[in-house]
Parts: structure tokens; C-alpha cells; sequence
């Protein structure tokens, strides 16, 4: 089957067999399946992003007030207590 039907062999260890000191073929084949999910929802996401977009772009226009009131006021404060407690804290654009 393909990379999106295929049956899978987990990482080709048995279960309760001890891994060696610097076995790193579970890494790999873990990194390997991540890149096989990745092309298998490609085409999904490709669908899922623009509706996001969307969505997304709708919400802030539909309460442009409300998140105006919270830029204003929270961004702010969350800046002056990464300040405080010495973090940093990351936001999404919108």
C-alpha cells in the first residue's frame, strides 16, 4: 500500500526488548513516519488552511472591538509580567 494506506511496523522493536546504548533506529524510523504523515495530510490541510483563513479573518472582523479592548489591555500586561518573572511569552499574528 501507499505511504498513506500502508499497515505499519512501528519502529521494528519488540515490545519489552531493551533498546542499545545509542540505538538510534527508533529515532529514525519515528522521524520517517512523521515525514510520511506529513505528505499523507498534505492534502488535507491544504483544504483546512484557507477555511481557517477564513474563519479566522471573520472572527476578528465580527468582534474587531473586543479584540481591539484586549490588544489594549492584555498585551500589555503580559508584557510587563514577562518583565516581572523574566519569560517571554509569543502570540499568533492576527
Amino acid at each position: 500500500m501507499g505511504v498513506c494506506g500502508g499497515a505499519g511496523g512501528g519502529d521494528g522493536q519488540r515490545e519489552g526488548e531493551p533498546r542499545a546504548v545509542g540505538d538510534d533506529f527508533g529515532e529514525r524510523a519515528r522521524h520517517e513516519l512523521a515525514g510520511q504523515y506529513a505528505t499523507c495530510m498534505e492534502p488535507v490541510e491544504s483544504v483546512r488552511e484557507p477555511i481557517r483563513t477564513r474563519l479566522r479573518d471573520g472572527f476578528v472582523a465580527e468582534h474587531a472591538q473586543q479584540v481591539d479592548a484586549l490588544r489594549s489591555t492584555l498585551v500589555p500586561r503580559i508584557r510587563e509580567l514577562e518583565k516581572r518573572l523574566g519569560t517571554v511569552i509569543s502570540f499568533p499574528a492576527v
